[in-house]
């Protein structure tokens, strides 16, 4: 049976972090999802620029496609994905068996000083105001796979939590 986590988030939410060692903690497979992005795309966003909807479309269609043979195997799938648009979150609900979404929310101000101290990665806090006007608020129907999961706790509680939510979510799958 297959199944997928997805973390999701702006950038500086901590996303990548979390689902690395998620994907640890339940031996699953971390998939980062910005492996994803062109050479072009990458260049764009390191200055400041968001991509366009083809640019984006292209990227999330290379992601599927990487999922899509991973979820082959029977080990969890984990990824660090935006998840910026809803058109993008349904169809990866429908992607296997078993879906989990966390969603990364917190402070503008946290998130700004994250993005401020944050070394080796393309997506800088220029591009913070691009990706928050991309953002496409979670739907009340997308609670039933997304968990709203609050970044001003530490990696370690946020850890916890998730993988708490993820157990809980196990069990009530598998009970009659």
């Amino acid at each position: 049976m297959s199944e997928l986590v997805v973390i999701m988030g702006i950038s500086g939410t901590g996303k990548s972090t979390l689902a690395k060692a998620f994907a640890n903690s339940v031996g699953g497979v971390f998939v980062e999802a910005d492996d994803f992005h062109s050479d072009q795309a990458k260049a764009l966003m390191a200055k400041g620029q968001g991509i366009d909807e083809d640019m984006r479309n292209r990227w999330f269609k290379r992601l599927l496609t990487q999922v899509d043979s991973l979820l082959s195997n029977e080990t969890p799938v984990v990824m660090a994905f935006s998840g910026l648009k809803q058109l993008h979150r349904n169809q990866l609900a429908q992607r296997a068996d078993k879906v989990t979404g966390f969603f990364l929310n917190g402070d503008d101000s946290l998130i700004r000083q994250r993005l401020t101290e944050r070394q080796r990665h393309f997506a800088g806090i220029e591009l913070l105001d691009s990706q928050l006007a991309a953002l496409q608020a979670v739907k009340t129907s997308e609670l039933q796979w997304i968990i709203p999961i609050d970044i001003a706790q530490s990696l370690e509680q946020n850890l916890a939590a998730m993988i708490h939510c993820w157990q809980q979510r196990q069990q009530n799958r598998t009970s009659p």
